[in-house]
């Protein structure tokens, strides 16, 4: 793939400073309070038992990686509404493209992960 050498470069330093605030994000500034609140519920009891059984369809793989996929795509944007304003459609931008990415690969991954 041919890029650009500024647009790589700007896509490169946008990465950067998303990762770098992405790292001093604590989990409640990336998860909603209702679903942080059932977790914390769930990891009360333990773990919950479906968290230890494994996928064994194909169909099943795929649904969960989806499941997962859109989970990180929406923590993803509850960071990036927590991040500097005058960053935030950068990072809204480059959120959507990765899970984007991520579920146009979805597929191959189950198949390579068999």
């Amino acid at each position: 793939m041919n890029t650009h050498p500024i647009a790589a470069a700007a896509l490169g330093a946008a990465l950067l400073c998303t990762q770098a605030w992405a790292q001093q994000a604590t989990p409640e500034m990336v998860t909603d309070a209702a679903t942080a609140a059932r977790q914390k519920q769930e990891v009360a009891h333990r773990d919950p038992a479906r968290w230890h059984q494994e996928d064994r369809t194909y169909s099943a793989k795929l649904h969960t990686l989806r499941k997962e996929i859109a989970a990180a795509y929406k923590e993803e944007q509850n960071a990036c509404r927590s991040g500097p304003v005058a960053d935030r459609a950068s990072c809204l931008y480059e959120a959507k493209g990765i899970y984007e990415h991520d579920m146009r690969d979805a597929r191959e991954q189950v198949v390579a992960n068999r």
